[in-house]
């Protein structure tokens, strides 16, 4: 429709001709699930966003929050929270991080969205996401490094079962040898011949004395950690 076209391309110009000429159709504007305000926050165009928020606000709803987060527009989060009494949910934390979106992922985390890390690094590790997984595992989510490891295995992604087996200390302090075993036997069970054979190799060269903590420089100033 002419609307989700318009919010999409942030031709401010053009919603409000259409709101002006059209507004009582708008009450039933809807392309697929989503809203032009949805539309216009997808794609970040801000400028949309402010005008619908002001002068048409229909269907603005946390899920206009969750496709600003899975796409990466935190300059649409960033107004909107500061604009509106809706509140993010789970979905956009989760979104985010399927989505690789590591901005995101920070700013939605500062501002409340802790109790979402578990969904959110399970994701990550599932898409194969190593720098999420690494910044939420450093940022809370050490309680879920085993399953996220696990995930990554049953999943075919190589880097993050790698990245967990070599930084995450719950590994080596809960069953370490069970762990392996059983991040090979998920990734043999989907066929993910790579995973199985660098796990298995490492298995047999490293010990639970060997594993030690290397967390990614690129987020030391911020986490505060020191490289071992």
């Amino acid at each position: 429709m002419a609307v989700h076209v318009a919010a999409m391309a942030g031709h401010v110009h053009m919603l409000h001709w259409l709101v002006k000429n059209h507004r009582a159709d708008f009450a039933g504007l809807r392309e697929g699930c989503l809203t032009p305000i949805d539309r216009a926050a997808q794609h970040g165009r801000l400028d949309a966003v402010m005008w619908l928020h002001e002068h048409c606000v229909e269907g603005y709803s946390s899920e206009t929050l969750a496709l600003a987060a899975q796409c990466g527009h935190v300059k649409v989060l960033r107004w909107l929270h500061h604009h509106s009494s809706v509140s993010c949910t789970s979905e956009a934390m989760v979104g985010a991080a399927a989505h690789n979106e590591l901005a995101t992922v920070k700013w939605l985390f500062q501002h409340g969205r802790h109790n979402d890390n578990h969904a959110a690094i399970l994701k990550a590790a599932e898409c194969g996401h190593e720098q999420v997984v690494a910044w939420l595992y450093l940022h809370g989510g050490h309680a879920h490094a085993v399953q996220a490891m696990l995930v990554a295995a049953r999943c075919g992604q190589l880097n993050v079962v790698k990245w967990l087996y070599k930084n995450a200390r719950e590994l080596t302090l809960n069953d370490h040898s069970y762990n392996l075993s059983t991040a090979v036997h998920l990734a043999a069970t989907e066929d993910h011949t790579r995973v199985v054979a660098d796990a298995t190799n490492d298995a047999e060269k490293t010990t639970t004395e060997d594993v030690v903590i290397n967390v990614l420089d690129w987020d030391e100033q911020e986490t505060g950690m020191k490289l071992m």
